[in-house]
């Protein structure tokens, strides 16, 4: 198959901007930082924290506003490097204006439920990022389930839906046995809720992994197995077998978009960005 060379300038784009989003929100995120804790007299929290009694009072823009404050620096830190390694994966696929939404929808819609679940404490306040970065883990996840990640106290490779699966069960515990903490897991729980929820309804068809499979008792992977209890009796079924070469593409297209996250887009090779170009046509076709 032939690709034009304004084909080829999209996908560029595309994936420029999928980077771009990644980084600005980094900016933004330290820009509100700096003037939040460095310069004086500058007290933001009082008007644009998330409180349960400012919303009450009709203040909807700390739904948005809390997503950018942070307690100190290392709260800052800590998300924006998570968000840094797992939304370098996402956002080249997702693009620009999908990687944003999806930023703000876990966000907002996380702090929106933790409102609600603390709708009978009025003086409680939330903020920070945390709720957005935990829904790009898991779209992360959904994504690009078996990419492996090296983790700094494990001496070997972990798959991504795996640290996914262990990082909510740390956060519902956490939420159980230390419900007065000052962090609020319960926001972090929801924002995985709101990441899966916007995978499942807006990015459907990049979702190679569904974390609820496990309940369901099936693998939501691509395997072309279809549940006989689910079909039709009118309906004829075709499966489909994956070919080696199907799965060595693949695997290509992880390890690319790996490289892509590390080290940009200039340090692809014209085959790898031909690679790139075509799981995207592919994903487009599906679609």
């Amino acid at each position: 198959m032939q690709y034009s060379g304004q084909d080829f300038k999209e996908h560029q784009e595309h994936v420029r901007g999928g980077i771009y989003s990644l980084f600005g929100l980094i900016v933004v995120n330290f820009i509100v930082f700096l003037i939040q804790h460095v310069l004086p007299g500058r007290e933001l929290v009082s008007t644009f924290a998330l409180s349960v009694d400012g919303v009450k009072h009709f203040e909807i823009w700390r739904l948005f506003t809390a997503l950018f404050l942070h307690a100190g620096f290392g709260h800052m830190l800590f998300n924006m490097f998570g968000l840094y390694i797992f939304g370098g994966l996402s956002a080249p696929v997702l693009g620009r204006k999908m990687f944003l939404f999806l930023y703000l929808t876990a966000g907002i819609l996380g702090n929106l439920l933790w409102f609600v679940c603390n709708w009978n404490n009025p003086f409680y306040i939330l903020y920070g990022a945390s709720g957005a970065v935990m829904g790009v883990i898991i779209a992360t996840a959904m994504i690009l389930p078996d990419m492996p990640m090296r983790l700094l106290l494990v001496p070997f490779p972990v798959k991504l839906k795996t640290l996914a699966v262990v990082y909510i069960v740390i956060e519902v515990f956490s939420q159980i046995t230390n419900s007065a903490s000052a962090t609020s897991y319960l926001a972090h729980i929801l924002g995985f809720a709101a990441g899966y929820l916007f995978m499942k309804l807006f990015a459907k068809h990049l979702v190679h992994w569904d974390p609820l499979s496990v309940l369901k008792g099936r693998t939501a992977s691509i395997s072309g197995h279809i549940p006989k209890t689910s079909i039709p009796n009118q309906w004829k079924v075709r499966t489909t077998v994956c070919k080696p070469e199907q799965a060595g593409s693949v695997r290509d297209v992880e390890r690319i978009l790996a490289k892509l996250s590390r080290d940009g887009i200039n340090s692809l090779t014209e085959e790898e960005q031909d690679i790139l170009r075509k799981a995207r046509e592919e994903m487009l076709n599906r679609r």
